[in-house]
């Protein structure tokens, strides 16, 4: 999944993902991004989040996310250096960061690294590829 209000941010991710024969869920905005997490967290494996967005933030969204699946892997993006001291408890709980702006290749190797991390831990395994 991709949370991002920015169109030509969102798009070059889109694509870049879906380059990489990823599956990718996106929406607009924060509250958007739960919607649709609500209605396929069990098909979303990764989300890639904007830390400033309209209606519901990153860091407030990825609690949310979380309460439903404990276990999603997540990225915020942020081209903002004063927020990352605001991201540390989340970077502390597994969490990771992308600052903006990113390349493609920086995005697809990121989401590469988080996803693999993830395939090691100890938790229910999921069948390549997965959605991001």
């Amino acid at each position: 999944m991709i949370a991002e209000d920015h169109e030509g941010v969102r798009t070059m991710a889109l694509e870049t993902l879906e380059g990489f024969g990823y599956r990718v869920v996106v929406a607009r905005d924060g509250e958007e991004a739960l919607r649709l997490f609500e209605a396929g967290a069990e098909e979303i494996a990764l989300a890639v989040l904007d830390v400033v967005m309209p209606r519901l933030g990153g860091p407030a969204l990825y609690q949310k996310l979380t309460a439903i699946k404990p276990q999603l892997s997540v990225i915020f993006t942020t081209g903002y250096m004063g927020e990352i001291a605001s991201l540390e408890p989340f970077l502390a709980n597994g969490a990771t960061l992308l600052q903006k702006p990113y390349s493609p290749a920086s995005l697809g190797r990121r989401v590469r690294e988080v996803l693999d991390a993830t395939a090691k831990m100890p938790r229910e395994s999921s069948p390549a590829p997965h959605n991001a």
